[in-house]
């Protein structure tokens, strides 16, 4: 069996999650659609859990992120988890 296709097999990144974030220009130019976003640098993020995907042949996480509306998808969920599961102010894994 490959590593990813362990059940226990997570790719994983921490991103900034902060309110404030939505003033800063440079942050939208690096947001999903150049528009104002409370996730930090998110692209970088999924830049570096594509490269993790792609080094480990994940094709499922590959196809997911990979895709036109990748970085989307992943700003959408993340959002998601902050609004419903965690709460802004809290550390929790999403998976």
């Amino acid at each position: 069996m490959l590593v990813h296709e362990s059940p226990d097999f997570e790719i994983l990144t921490s991103v900034r999650v902060d309110r404030i974030l939505v003033e800063s220009e440079l942050n939208a130019e690096l947001s999903t659609n150049g528009q104002p976003s409370r996730f930090y640098m998110l692209c970088y993020h999924r830049d570096r859990m594509l490269a993790a995907a792609q080094e480990f042949g994940w094709s499922e996480a590959i196809k997911a992120i990979d895709e036109p509306g990748g970085l989307l998808l992943l700003e959408r969920r993340l959002f998601e988890h902050v609004e419903h599961g965690c709460g802004s102010d809290h550390q929790s894994a999403l998976k």
